[in-house]
């Protein structure tokens, strides 16, 4: 699989706010990220996840503090 610049401008921007405990919204990193709100969207299935909740949740459940 080869990864966009807005793939990765995602992920690392879901991961940064997971480590945080925090759940992002697409709307939220579509703003943060300059990333089209759909291709946002897109990201969590290209990564092999059911859905954006999906993703973002288990990025959180993996990343959040102890």
């Amino acid at each position: 699989m080869t990864l966009t610049r807005g793939d990765k401008l995602v992920y690392t921007y879901v991961k940064s706010r997971a480590t945080m405990g925090e759940r992002a919204t697409i709307d939220e990193v579509a703003r943060a990220t300059g990333v089209a709100r759909s291709s946002v969207a897109r990201v969590a299935k290209r990564f092999g996840y059911a859905g954006w909740t999906d993703f973002t949740t288990q990025l959180v459940r993996y990343h959040r503090p102890v």
